[in-house]
């Protein structure tokens, strides 16, 4: 009986040994960049949704805090984190909260999504709402 489970042993390991196998795919290339905004929060995403269409990106979604889509290789997102009491003028009494915008892209291009990267910060500007004066 030993030597029958050794034997069945052997064989399973061998098989597995002889499986044919692929190479692991490598991991998307990935990318992010960050803008404190000069906006209240509620404004960040309105915006952001605005840069996404302009960068032409399909299969758009939005939500109350984000705003993506895709392209033929890559995905590509803003989320807007709000900035308690945090906004582009801290220092002042009356401060407001802000936001920052959070670009992140991923795909199979490393060139291709580092450029869809620098396109949504294009497209997403500076917009200025909150004046510090």
């Amino acid at each position: 009986m030993k030597t029958k489970l050794v034997l069945l042993l052997c064989s399973l390991v061998a098989s597995l040994l002889l499986l044919p196998t692929q190479p692991a795919s490598a991991y998307p290339a990935a990318y992010f960049r960050t803008r404190q905004l000069r906006i209240p929060p509620a404004l960040c995403q309105s915006e952001a949704q605005d840069a996404v269409k302009q960068a032409g990106l399909a299969n758009i979604s939005n939500g109350s805090t984000y705003s993506g889509g895709t392209t033929n290789t890559a995905r590509a997102f803003i989320v807007c984190v709000s900035l308690p009491k945090a906004g582009p003028c801290p220092n002042n009494v009356s401060a407001k909260d802000g936001a920052t915008a959070v670009m992140v892209a991923a795909g199979d291009n490393s060139d291709e999504t580092k450029n869809l990267i620098s396109v949504l910060d294009t497209k997403l500007g500076n917009p200025v709402l909150i004046d510090c004066n």
